[in-house]
């Protein structure tokens, strides 16, 4: 009896030692996993979720988490609809913690430049505001690979030849946010 209990007790501590292998090498796996996800993808999962962006150069923006880019999200907050660089994210609250990344592999791959030359090709006016604070409205002229042309204009007239005051040029490194003019 004293043999069946030793063994017992020998085959208990194996199982138990296998259990804690198993666990460790999940919990590595999981560290490893996360590892492998950017900002963007971390973000792609919390699509519909009320988060608040902390961003260079303006007040902290609380909103809903409506779309995410490879190098932008746009937030829902106010009743207008946001774009902020997210190189100019300093921090974000309130992102779920088991949020996945999202599968839409697409919308992920465009950059910035994608969505700014879209507000340009509406000619909708515009604040652009720059990571020290500084904004310019006025209405998107021409977007390169890495810049903007915002032309500044008064945001309730018509971006017309008269109506600019001068042609700004931001580099996306120095942007934090467009919003509706």
């Amino acid at each position: 009896m004293r043999w069946a209990r030793l063994f017992d007790d020998l085959s208990g501590q194996i199982d138990a030692a296998e259990q804690a292998d198993r666990a460790t090498e999940a919990a590595e796996l999981r560290r490893l996993e996360l590892s492998r996800v950017g900002l963007a993808e971390r973000l792609s999962g919390a699509v519909g979720s009320r988060i608040t962006l902390s961003v260079h150069g303006v007040d902290p923006l609380a909103g809903e988490l409506i779309h995410v880019g490879a190098d932008w999200v746009l937030v829902q907050c106010a009743g207008a609809e946001t774009l902020v660089a997210l190189s100019a994210v300093t921090a974000v609250a309130d992102l779920p913690v088991t949020s996945a990344a999202s599968s839409d592999s697409l919308q992920l791959s465009l950059g910035l430049g994608f969505v700014l030359r879209r507000l340009a090709r509406d000619r909708a006016p515009v604040s652009v505001v720059v990571r020290t604070g500084e904004a310019f409205t006025g209405t998107i002229d021409r977007v390169g690979a890495d810049f903007l042309d915002v032309a500044e204009h008064a945001v309730d007239r018509p971006r017309r030849a008269d109506a600019v005051r001068r042609v700004r040029t931001v580099p996306f490194t120095s942007l934090a946010v467009v919003r509706p003019g």
